[in-house]
């Protein structure tokens, strides 16, 4: 087998592995941008192919791999094993990776290290909002990205995370509340603030969420 060949099959493989386990993992109104990302990167697959780019198609390999392989997703390395038969040591890629961040954690100055492990970096998060289920949880965030400052709406479930409302400027009396363990109430100060994210349903693989909104 060429190795141009090699490296479509396991690409392809690979993006299958990822559709299946994690196209569902966040849908917003409808939409699954994941699915979509990984449909382009297969197109990319193709062209590369056809332009018999075996350089380029081994590094789209590894970059969608890297992710699986570096935290250890044994099911993905049994998957490739059975579908194409490359031995993947995702083990000991785990181990290496997380040698090489926790040398580059100690290589910084304490002062850095302690800014690095902290976790407000110019955000203020507010305690989690946990449904009554107790499986899912809102944060409200507000903070600086870049020189713009954002107050935000961010919801957990249990594979997954996304941000379902944003807008730009500090707005200090942004509230989200469970109506049920199926929908959410956001409620936001009557500003001319502009919003750039306001999705009405959020979706985690079977797990549903409608999302209502209120003017205070």
């Amino acid at each position: 087998m060429s190795q141009l060949l090699h490296y479509k099959i396991l690409a392809t493989a690979t993006l299958d592995y990822l559709k299946a386990h994690f196209s569902k993992s966040i849908i917003v109104d409808g939409r699954s941008h994941i699915g979509e990302y990984y449909e382009q990167q297969q197109l990319l697959v193709e062209k590369y192919f056809q332009k018999k780019a075996t350089g380029l198609l081994k590094k789209k390999f590894e970059s969608l791999s890297g992710p699986l392989r570096k935290r250890g997703d044994q099911a993905f390395a049994r998957y490739i094993a059975e579908r194409t038969g490359q031995q993947l040591d995702v083990v000991s890629e785990a181990q290496e990776a997380f040698q090489q961040r926790a040398a580059k954690f100690l290589a910084k100055p304490v002062n850095e290290q302690r800014r690095s492990a902290g976790t407000n970096n110019g955000y203020e998060e507010s305690p989690a909002i946990i449904a009554p289920d107790g499986r899912k949880r809102l944060h409200i965030v507000r903070g600086r990205s870049g020189q713009q400052m954002t107050s935000s709406v961010t919801i957990v479930f249990e594979q997954s995370s996304t941000g379902i409302y944003c807008k730009l400027g500090l707005d200090e009396e942004l509230t989200a509340v469970w109506k049920d363990n199926d929908s959410i109430l956001i409620t936001s100060k009557k500003d001319d603030l502009p919003e750039t994210t306001k999705y009405r349903q959020v979706q985690s693989f079977d797990e549903l969420v409608t999302i209502e909104y209120a003017e205070g």
